[in-house]
């Protein structure tokens, strides 16, 4: 429960159409915000998993099996 809805619940009584659209804006604003936040943090999390497990490939044998997937194919070149 946001302090907007709780606000909004507690005085319902004494606040106007146009005050009861600004609340629902505010806790419609804050969980958007929240909602934001939470991504980022995520996408942080996902960068450092990236960072921590990086694995070295070897470009020349990856060409010579991805040449034996895609089989011979005159239209098409891949080079290092």
């Amino acid at each position: 429960m946001s302090i907007a809805n709780l606000f909004s619940n507690t005085y319902a009584s004494k606040i106007d159409t146009k005050g009861s659209f600004m609340l629902d804006l505010i806790e419609k604003s804050g969980k958007l915000l929240a909602l934001m936040i939470y991504g980022l943090l995520q996408f942080s999390k996902i960068d450092s998993i990236i960072l921590l497990t990086k694995t070295k490939i070897n470009l020349k044998e990856t060409l010579v099996e991805l040449s034996a997937l895609i089989g011979n194919n005159d239209n098409l070149k891949i080079s290092l």
